[in-house]
């Protein structure tokens, strides 16, 4: 079985990083015809080694990337370790810690890099007690750092001292680190592009979150270019996929270099992410936790630099180095060992998801300032200030990328979210967030509808206030059948549910006892009742109605008060009365027996026009024609030109 790994370097500049690279994997990663001229490393170099695992019956296959560690050339050095597993830190016996070494350790510190080891180089320029001495300080320079007990090797190029012992070391760290989390969206950060002829754009990076394929579509970002891996390698071999954890190269069809949208450079560049996540949305505009190590009060290696709000910085992700003005808030600086939620707004987009490493540096590039964590990689135009935001971003601290957290923190904030929506943004696979919201349902944190997730609370509310304003109905208008529905969603937009989620909240009241209508919605135990101060008019309206049936004007000759309306609409509402238009009612007896002799005429001499059928039933034209309106509505009657014939609904089923 092979297992995969990225080792980066970390140290300061002639320390003999390139050279115990070389040594270990006989490739010479300077490949600049500058680098070779100066003799120091300027851009990342990279190399392959292969450890046998005879113990475990597997091998290793060992991404090694070798960082430059000048301070002019830290930008670089910060583009390659992004993505490792573990970090060999080098520094050499004649020099020791030095101003590099410092930020180096500062910098995978940030990034949260917690497995590594340490090279002591040149071993061979000091003498035994002298070495010693050097071990010791090294073991106070990395106390309470993730390499406070990482083994310390000391080496020789000049006389090959400890370059075994470094590679059996380096094998008994690998065996510590986890396996690289793969969650089904495979993200590599370039780190070089370029064109080769007759191949075309070749891109490489360290692949991380997922697996890529030949053939597999992908996405570029910020640009959103779209593109398909047309081929990939891995150490200089070609492969079918490449996994998390390695190095690769791919070939990618349909991508331009130079390509220019929108003002925005489009062309694929260090810190352009390849991804397989089709609805990634790159952002300028991201959230985040802050802060700055306490190692920064030493003071000794560190130029010091106070990390002022509103300062404009460059903020490192993956390969990427992109500007951007930071707030901090409750502050107006950030001091060494001081930590806080804070927002920055990049210059231009970037891609990144919650949980995402990042560094800090100076607007020169002269120092490292900070680092920290994504908490919200898509904020929109929420104040980092607003006590939803602070409250989700607190929650979130240290959990950013637990899909429980993570879902529970969403709901709270913004009451509901798309299921599909939420798995393209977020940083964890498609099984991680499907148990988190069975977790979720089952503690009765949200509930699930349709395709969306729903804040409980949330949810509540508007079902108990749709609930409530029905029933006070029912008390306050107990001759009415109920609410207009309209009414009942109207009220509840007010109160801040979406349109959206409308039929939602009327399949939710209709699964507890309430019932849809016509235009109106009541619940199922509502039986309309006539009040007594209701009881005179609808006596008196019923008798004008049986009396006079066929007189359009019957309602504006007996409606006057608003006891008089109610009453009209409470036997409309108990089927007594049947309004046939805004000026016309007919008791149901009159008609049901307008509508049986309508239907008989017809029966018996075939369509009829409207003055054969007014006659029938002995009514004016008034009345007649919104009566067949209704008819026709109703399919008892339908309309063939200036006739009317029988509709499917006068046939008996």
């Amino acid at each position: 079985m092979t297992r995969y790994r990225i080792i980066a370097t970390a140290g300061h500049v002639d320390h003999g990083k390139s050279s115990l690279v070389k040594v270990l994997t006989s490739h010479a990663t300077d490949r600049l015809p500058e680098e070779q001229k100066r003799g120091i490393t300027i851009d990342l170099g990279f190399a392959h080694m292969s450890l046998p695992d005879p113990d475990h019956d597997s091998e290793w296959s060992v991404g090694l990337i070798d960082v430059p560690g000048h301070e002019n050339f830290v930008k670089n050095m910060v583009a390659g370790v992004g993505a490792i597993d573990l970090a060999l830190l080098v520094t050499a016996a004649d020099d020791c810690w030095m101003p590099q070494t410092e930020e180096h350790l500062q910098i995978l510190e940030y990034l949260g890099v917690r497995h590594g080891l340490i090279a002591l180089t040149k071993v061979d320029l000091v003498t035994q007690d002298d070495l010693e001495l050097i071990i010791e300080l090294i073991r106070d320079e990395t106390a309470g750092t993730f390499l406070e007990k990482a083994p310390i090797i000391p080496t020789s190029i000049k006389d090959g001292r400890g370059t075994d012992q470094l590679s059996r070391a380096i094998l008994d760290v690998l065996r510590e680190t986890p396996d690289p989390r793969n969650i089904g969206k495979a993200r590599l950060s370039v780190d070089r592009a370029f064109s080769m002829k007759g191949i075309g754009t070749v891109v490489t990076g360290s692949l991380t979150d997922g697996i890529l394929k030949r053939d597999d579509p992908v996405l570029l970002l910020p640009s959103a270019m779209k593109s398909r891996v047309r081929s990939l390698q891995h150490y200089s071999q070609e492969t079918e996929s490449c996994s998390p954890g390695t190095r690769s190269a791919l070939n990618l069809a349909h991508a331009d270099l130079s390509s220019h949208t929108k003002g925005d450079s489009a062309g694929i560049r260090r810190g352009t992410v390849i991804t397989s996540i089709e609805a990634a949305e790159p952002t300028r505009n991201i959230h985040i936790h802050l802060w700055r190590s306490s190692r920064l009060e030493k003071g000794e290696y560190q130029i010091q630099r106070p990390l002022r709000h509103n300062s404009v910085v460059r903020f490192h992700s993956g390969g990427g180095n992109i500007p951007g003005r930071i707030g901090l808030l409750g502050l107006r600086q950030l001091g060494p060992g001081g930590e806080c939620l804070a927002q920055i707004h990049l210059e231009r987009p970037v891609h990144v998801m919650a949980g995402d490493r990042f560094i800090i540096r100076d607007w020169p590039e002269q120092c490292t300032l900070a680092g920290g964590t994504v908490l919200d990689a898509h904020p929109g135009s929420r104040r980092l200030s607003s006590p939803q935001q602070k409250r989700m971003l607190e929650s979130r601290q240290g959990k950013a990328t637990d899909p429980e957290v993570f879902i529970r923190t969403l709901v709270e904030r913004d009451h509901h979210a798309d299921i599909g929506t939420l798995l393209a943004t977020a940083p964890f696979s498609g099984d991680q967030q499907e148990q988190a919201i069975s977790t979720l349902e089952v503690t009765g944190a949200i509930l699930r509808r349709g395709t969306r997730i729903v804040s409980l609370q949330w949810w509540k509310h508007f079902v108990d206030s749709a609930s409530g304003m029905i029933l006070e109905e029912h008390r306050n208008r107990p001759e009415r059948i109920g609410l207009r529905t309209n009414s009942v969603m109207a009220r509840m937009n007010r109160e801040g549910l979406p349109a959206d989620f409308q039929p939602m909240l009327r399949d939710e009241l209709e699964a507890g006892g309430f019932r849809i209508q016509g235009e109106f919605i009541h619940h199922e135990s509502h039986r309309i009742s006539l009040p007594e101060n209701l009881a005179g008019p609808a006596r008196r309206i019923r008798q004008c109605l049986l009396g006079d049936p066929m007189n359009p004007g019957i309602l504006r000759e007996n409606i006057h008060t608003e006891n008089d309306r109610k009453a009209l609409q409470f036997l409309i509402d108990s089927g007594e009365v049947v309004r046939v238009s805004e000026e016309i009612a007919l008791h149901s007896s009159v008609f049901n027996d307008a509508v049986e002799r309508i239907a008989a005429h017809i029966r018996s001499h075939g369509p009829a026009t409207v003055s054969e059928l007014k006659d029938t039933i002995n009514a004016t034209r008034k009345v007649m024609v919104p009566l067949l309106e209704i008819l026709d509505g109703r399919g008892i009657t339908r309309r063939d030109g200036d006739r009317r014939t029988l509709g499917p609904s006068a046939y008996p089923k």
